[in-house]
């Protein structure tokens, strides 16, 4: 769906956050209107599910010919952030901190905690695919997530490049499977996998004129704190101010 299209569905704001404030309500109207849960919009030939602000099921409503549907449903079929602000009565529906469409990169004004939010779904997949790498031997599947997300390096940069990561990544690879037998190495890489957005720890994250770093941690339920596995999604700035992923470490 288009964002014409979705600019034609109109947006019942009282669906999204509840109750929104005295100031607010003072100004509220009655009306009466009709829910209708045979409703249903798609985007892009994907069904959205339609959600209230506590992210539970809601169903669309009509009123006098037009369909309403809550704002942050909106919000998320187009990958956009979006809050309120309570002293304007505005939602605001914003541009995404991190664009992963190809090379991964961060608006030039980002903060630290929308950004930290949103690379824990690719910490959470890198952690997955170290656990079946080191079992199979094979780096197959970082050297995929490498070519698609982080910058090459050219006569025009100064970044570290593919090769880098790929080589770094294959060594880990090499060492853990060289201190560990099979058995083990099978049943950390079971206990890896259990690994969840909720369970990942933010080790730190930084951000400086001409780069920023993010750090997850993963403590695996019945290993000790050394068995712990570490992502670090390292980020240089281009002249354009944007900054793109140049570095990935797992260990």
């Amino acid at each position: 769906m288009s964002k014409k299209a979705f600019v034609s569905i109109l947006v019942v704001c009282s669906l999204v956050f509840g109750a929104i404030g005295a100031g607010a309500a003072s100004k509220l109207i009655k009306i009466t209107a009709y829910q209708n849960p045979a409703i249903k919009v798609t985007v892009d030939g994907k069904n959205l599910a339609i959600k209230d602000g506590k992210g539970k099921a809601a169903k669309a409503i009509q009123y006098k010919g037009t369909t309403y549907v809550p704002v942050n449903s909106i919000a998320s079929a187009m990958q956009k952030p979006i809050s309120y602000d309570s002293k304007k009565s505005t939602f605001k529906i914003t541009k995404a901190p991190v664009s992963k469409k190809g090379i991964i990169t961060l608006s030039s004004d980002f903060s630290e905690s929308s950004v930290t939010n949103s690379l824990k779904a690719d910490a959470v997949a890198l952690i997955k695919l170290y656990a079946d790498e080191i079992v199979s031997g094979k780096t197959t599947k970082f050297n995929s997530y490498v070519d698609k997300h982080i910058i090459e390096k050219t006569s025009k940069n100064y970044v570290l490049g593919r090769k880098y990561n790929k080589d770094k990544y294959k060594q880990q690879i090499t060492n853990v499977r060289k201190v560990n037998n099979a058995d083990k190495r099978k049943k950390y890489s079971s206990a890896l996998k259990k690994v969840t957005t909720s369970k990942l720890k933010n080790s730190y994250s930084y951000k400086s004129g001409g780069s920023a770093s993010f750090d997850f941690s993963f403590y695996p339920d019945g290993w000790t704190a050394t068995s712990s596995v570490h992502v670090s999604l390292g980020f240089t700035r281009l002249e354009s101010g944007k900054y793109v992923l140049q570095t990935i470490y797992i260990n």
